[in-house]
């Protein structure tokens, strides 16, 4: 994933768009800035240096034998581990 930048006013919140550039980032905070409802509050420039994943669990099957006793079954092989 490239590195992106998007803009943060303090009290508001983030705004959705990604820019590409950091002086792109930096005309929209003033743009921010400028606006009547953010007078007087900070608007900071964020800049993207990482990102966590979470990972897909396996799917688990558990199957009932016929003496009545649960067995485990799992997709995980143990060379992934």
């Amino acid at each position: 994933m490239d590195k992106f930048w998007i803009c943060y006013v303090e009290k508001v919140g983030t705004c959705p768009h990604r820019h590409l550039t950091l002086d792109s980032a930096k005309q929209e905070a003033t743009r921010l800035a400028l606006l009547k409802n953010n007078e007087g509050l900070k608007v900071y420039v964020l800049e993207m240096v990482g990102y966590c994943q979470t990972a897909t669990p396996p799917v688990e099957w558990h199957t009932l034998t016929s003496s009545g006793d649960w067995h485990f079954h799992s997709l995980i092989h143990t060379d992934e581990l």
